[in-house]
């Protein structure tokens, strides 16, 4: 950004450090609008079926968890013989069939659309 203005990357700093200035302000206006159309276009990717993108948004926006708790299930362990369990608790389970009928309901509208 410093060589698009001309100017030193410390006078770039100083100036986003001013929430008052002119610079900070328009700083904060670009990149709230790029945002806008981040998210935009993720959302349309999302909803052609890239179930990444649609698993991301579940996460960061309806609040899913890419981590669920951890549960110790010694019987699973055991029989697992040294490898690491898959555990899924019910409301994972739940999630997971929630986010598996918006990724049908997406895909049988792709189908009408083509």
């Amino acid at each position: 950004m410093a060589a698009f203005f001309g100017c030193h990357e410390s006078t770039i700093y100083r100036q986003l450090q001013k929430p008052e200035s002119e610079f900070c302000k328009a700083y904060a206006k670009g990149s709230s609008q790029q945002n806008l159309r981040l998210r935009a276009k993720l959302l349309e990717v999302a909803m052609r079926g890239n179930g990444f993108i649609l698993w991301k948004l579940a996460v960061h926006r309806l609040g899913y968890s890419e981590y669920p708790a951890q549960q110790v299930n010694v019987q699973s362990t055991a029989v697992a013989g040294g490898g690491a369990p898959i555990i899924i608790d019910d409301a994972t389970k739940a999630r997971l069939r929630e986010l598996a009928e918006v990724i049908r309901c997406e895909e049988a509208r792709g189908d009408d659309l083509h």
